[in-house]
């Protein structure tokens, strides 16, 4: 959180994400979700032929501050979003504001989807959930997706486009130094 990285900050310089009045570039979120959302967008163009999110079904695990986010530029894009979270009051909070589908967590991977976005915990990608997948590309913002090595090379074995957890989210990174 923005308050852990405010406490590291006391103790060393060497932390970047931390509110604009202590010299950071304040919240890293939406440049994290942009990230992502171009991300999606490179991905799109590699398996469709076109970058254009338009008409594009995208699944979001998790709705905290990138999740929410990503939804958000999805949704001006012309996509259709479905949400899970296991915070139902996040859940219901978008869904108020914006035009989302709603499933169970334990139900957002499996859905028919050109797009799987995990946003949320890590490891979401084993031996138990690619056999369930319902998409063609996997590009989201949580940690550490892939529970083991192996689980990239089962996502290919299905024809599934995996773009890396740390090479999408690099955005929070990178935006202190634009």
């Amino acid at each position: 959180t923005i308050q852990d990285m405010v406490l590291m900050r006391m103790e060393t310089p060497y932390v970047v994400t931390v509110p604009e009045s202590l010299g950071g570039p304040g919240n890293s979120a939406v440049a994290t979700s942009f990230g992502i959302f171009q991300g999606i967008r490179a991905c799109l163009k590699e398996v469709f032929g076109n970058p254009l999110p338009q008409g594009r079904t995208v699944a979001v695990q998790g709705i905290g501050a990138v999740g929410d986010e990503l939804v958000k530029y999805l949704l001006n894009a012309g996509a259709v979003v479905t949400v899970a979270d296991i915070d139902q009051q996040k859940v219901d909070t978008l869904a108020s504001e914006y035009r989302v589908n709603i499933v169970p967590p334990e139900k957002i991977h499996t859905l028919d989807v050109d797009v799987y976005s995990p946003c949320a915990m890590g490891a979401v990608l084993n031996e138990h959930t690619i056999p369930e997948l319902g998409c063609k590309i996997v590009c989201g913002s949580a940690n550490n997706q892939l529970a083991t090595e192996q689980d990239g090379d089962r996502l290919a074995q299905r024809g599934i486009l995996y773009a890396p957890d740390y090479i999408v989210s690099a955005g929070g990174v990178i935006i202190p130094y634009l």
